[in-house]
């Protein structure tokens, strides 16, 4: 009999989709009506009480005065979607992160809009408790909540939001008041296995995108804010709590000049609720989310991790940009890069940049989740790693800032970085007496130009040449302004001060040309297993100091040098591209056998390669002319 039913059950669910349904909304539908294309019904909440599992829901273009609420679930495998639609069913409405300007009104003849009137009261699309949703094409604005889902059941959540978009929600009367898209919260609702893709926020007077669970992925999406009256202002832009999240090519922006620093990528744990706001909840960490490829423009905290159960995070080839404006009387600017505080520990930045910021790096601590002594154990940032990194005229390179918290900045280490045109290398307004720098390149400006200060701060004398906590090994310092102490020439570990020979300062880029003293002068590290551009390190007896790893192959014609073929990014997770200085060259690859999997004629310097066909290996990838050949290894791991 136990059989039977199951055997039924199976069959009902497998058959679910057989008898999917199709309805339709429009501005000039009825609820009275069918809900055909011909009848419509006229709002998606009525829609969504008639919808079940594996329906479709077409909503066309329009003005809609409504608060939505979603009455029902899908299941797994078939899921209720509702689709904006601009003319036929079906259609592509624009995608509004594509706008040159993200800040125009929204045009009610792209896609569904749905306006509630006052953005200081309500929620646009209520999926409270609600799963297995594919919402796509819609425009969001006026309402205190654009978009909210997520509960207190652990399986709240596979929902697919894409091209969402949200404007104006919050009141900007009041502190902390608006949501664009928020999944979960910090106190006691969850959000997990959830999709945000190609979504917009603008002007959210809170939060832009807030996402409170595990294994969320949120892709191509882009948060604005130029807001700046009362409470107005955006505090965070993407913010996560909760672990196994990924954000992927996102982009952040704030003008310049607004109340509020703003916080960007923000790995957070809801410690600070627990403490300040009493809430008696157990503290959700915020641990092993990834953010790759992400922008941040003119934020106090671009890419931050906060509190002590914010650890194992990673952030890989993200961009900070500032300010700035560099040279000798400048003032700091706007803009913050990296931003490590309040105890968090174990995190990696991987290949990170910031330009014209006001500080690359920053360390600091507050007491906000409850710990307040002086320096207990555990209590520092302790064992993050900053590798890799590109930092380019700022006002600060590092900077260990005093917040409220006396503690130590903790033992963490910065390593194969390149820092250039920094007007202070370093400022320590608060102790990092166990700091360690490896292979790095400090370079002023190689120019007549005065270069940076290599070190100030009330607690300078904290950064040492070499000492039983805190070290520099390996490291090139070069035209560092008022000189460079001796000491750090005679006391560190293998240190130098030579010119680099970047490949191109002007045009920032900073390749080591052929000659620079920084190649094969540089220690082996066993967390840092390639360079900027993904190349495996070391290519030669050991490591280059500064973000890149050289490769140089013999020129046959002239007996030259050159840095032939570059491939990123490797290892690679899917397709990956060839850059090659070989003009007209033919490009050929190989697997170890020396089979030869895939030739093609080289038409630009940039090349996309589709590994669908590639199984998991090693691969080698060969660039040449008549004259001239390069070879470099890829790894592909699917």
């Amino acid at each position: 009999m136990k059989l039977f039913v199951s055997s039924l059950l199976v069959f009902f669910i497998g058959n679910i989709g057989l008898h999917a349904k199709t309805y339709f909304v429009s501005v000039v539908g009825n609820d009275m009506n069918t809900g055909t294309l011909s009848l419509p019904w006229k709002s998606v909440t009525y829609a969504s009480t008639i919808t079940g599992p594996g329906d479709t829901v077409f909503v066309k273009a329009g003005l809609y005065n409504e608060f939505v609420l979603f009455s029902n679930s899908g299941i797994p495998g078939s899921p209720i979607t509702f689709i904006g639609y601009k003319n036929t069913p079906g259609d592509a409405p624009p995608l509004l992160i594509n706008n040159a300007y993200p800040y125009s009104d929204f045009l009610t003849s792209d896609m569904p809009t749905f306006d509630g009137g006052n953005r200081g009261s309500g929620i646009g699309f209520n999926c409270r408790n609600r799963k297995y949703l594919v919402i796509r094409n819609f425009q969001i604005r006026n309402y205190a909540y654009g978009f909210i889902a997520g509960g207190s059941d652990q399986d709240a959540g596979n929902i697919i939001l894409s091209n969402v978009n949200t404007m104006f929600t919050g009141n900007t009367a009041s502190s902390y008041a608006g949501y664009g898209i928020l999944f979960g919260s910090m106190g006691t609702l969850f959000s997990n296995n959830n999709s945000v893709i190609n979504c917009l926020v603008v002007n959210s007077s809170a939060e832009g995108i807030s996402i409170n669970g595990n294994n969320n992925n949120v892709k191509g999406c882009k948060v604005y804010c130029n807001e700046n009256s009362s409470y107005a202002s955006m505090d965070y832009y993407v913010i996560v709590t909760g672990n196994y999240n990924q954000f992927d090519s996102c982009y952040i922006e704030r003008d310049a000049g607004l109340a509020h620093n703003g916080h960007g990528y923000t790995a957070k744990t809801n410690a600070e609720q627990v403490v300040d706001d009493e809430l008696n909840v157990p503290v959700i960490s915020a641990q092993y989310n990834e953010f790759r490829y992400c922008v941040a423009k003119n934020m106090g905290e671009s890419f931050c991790v906060r509190h002590r159960l914010s650890q194992f995070n990673v952030f890989y080839h993200c961009k900070a940009i500032g300010t700035h404006t560099g040279g000798i009387n400048s003032p700091g600017g706007e803009g913050n890069g990296i931003v490590i505080r309040d105890g968090a520990g174990n995190n990696i930045f991987d290949g990170c940049i910031a330009e014209n910021c006001r500080s690359a790096i920053i360390f600091n601590d507050t007491a906000e989740d409850g710990d307040t002594g002086a320096n207990p154990v555990g209590h520092p940032c302790n064992n993050n790693r900053i590798i890799n990194g590109i930092y380019i005229n700022c006002y600060a390179g590092i900077y260990f800032n005093e917040y409220s918290i006396p503690s130590d900045a903790g033992d963490n280490t910065v390593a194969n970085c390149t820092f250039f045109k920094i007007r202070y290398m370093h400022i320590a307004a608060r102790s990092c007496k166990n700091m360690k720098y490896i292979n790095n390149i400090y370079c002023g400006t190689l120019s007549t130009a005065p270069g940076g200060y290599f070190k100030g701060g009330p607690f300078a004398n904290d950064i040492v040449a070499n000492s039983a906590t805190s070290y520099f090994s390996n490291c090139n310092f070069y035209e560092i302004e008022g000189g460079l102490p001796e000491k750090y020439l005679t006391g560190a570990v293998n240190c130098i001060s030579l010119n680099p020979l970047f490949k191109n300062n002007s045009a920032k880029d900073l390749h080591l040309l052929e000659g620079s003293p920084c190649i094969n002068t540089g220690k082996s590290i066993d967390f840092v297993r390639t360079d900027y551009d993904s190349i495996p390190r070391p290519q030669g007896t050991t490591f280059d100091m500064g973000a890149y790893e050289s490769q140089f192959i013999s020129d046959p014609t002239n007996s030259t040098m050159l840095n032939l073929v570059n491939v990123y990014p490797n290892p690679a997770y899917g397709n990956f591209y060839i850059k090659t200085a070989i003009r007209g060259c033919k490009i050929s690859i190989s697997d170890m056998a020396g089979k030869i999997i895939q030739v093609l004629d080289s038409k630009s310097d940039l090349i996309e390669i589709n590994t669908g066909f590639f199984l998991n290996g090693v691969y080698f990838v060969k660039a040449q002319n008549q004259n001239i050949e390069g070879v470099i290894k890829v790894v592909v791991v699917k």
